[in-house]
């Protein structure tokens, strides 16, 4: 059955390869970003916002079914060089997502977060992932909504950030 799904953080590099195979599994997109992105697919509905603004939220969340929440500060260097930034897009974010998850009774969300989570190496980036986390998991406990954590590891691929470590290792060989 397809689902009316919206995606936060839609223009980030898994996000959008998510939003992909959401699109060819027939389903009704919206992405939500701070900032286009290239590969933001043309059959999806983008809009430009940031989830540190719930009244906005609010009405973006209408109506949808499931929220794949992938909007956060992820780079581990950066998080932890500009800390309350990274408090205020991962953790304040992630607490007006779910808000507008609740108050738009939005069946299930599905957060982006990282083995970090569970580490004491990655500072504030780590912190902010698991209570991330723990919002998530307090929330649907009292509002009775279905949940999923993925904790994402190291990645590559097409699309990769610039702070993308593999990414980094790869070319570092290449020039070198």
């Amino acid at each position: 059955m397809k689902k009316k799904i919206l995606v936060t953080g839609g223009s980030g590099f898994i996000a959008s390869h998510v939003v992909d195979e959401l699109i060819k599994s027939g389903h009704k997109l919206t992405v939500l970003d701070k900032k286009k992105s290239n590969f933001i697919n043309k059959k999806c509905k983008f809009i430009v916002g940031d989830v540190k603004r719930l009244k906005i939220l609010n009405k973006i969340f209408k109506n949808q079914e499931i929220v794949f929440h992938f909007a956060a500060d992820a780079d581990l260097y950066s998080s932890n060089s500009k800390h309350y930034n990274t408090i205020q897009n991962n953790i304040l974010g992630t607490a007006n997502v779910l808000e507008a998850c609740v108050n738009n009774k939005v069946k299930k969300i599905i957060i982006a977060s990282s083995i970090y989570s569970m580490s004491s190496q990655g500072g504030f980036y780590s912190m902010s992932k698991l209570t991330s986390e723990m919002l998530t998991e307090k929330y649907a406990e009292k509002f009775k909504f279905k949940f999923v954590i993925l904790r994402f590891g190291s990645i590559y691929g097409k699309r990769a950030n610039s702070f993308n470590t593999i990414n980094n290792f790869i070319n570092e060989a290449k020039k070198n």
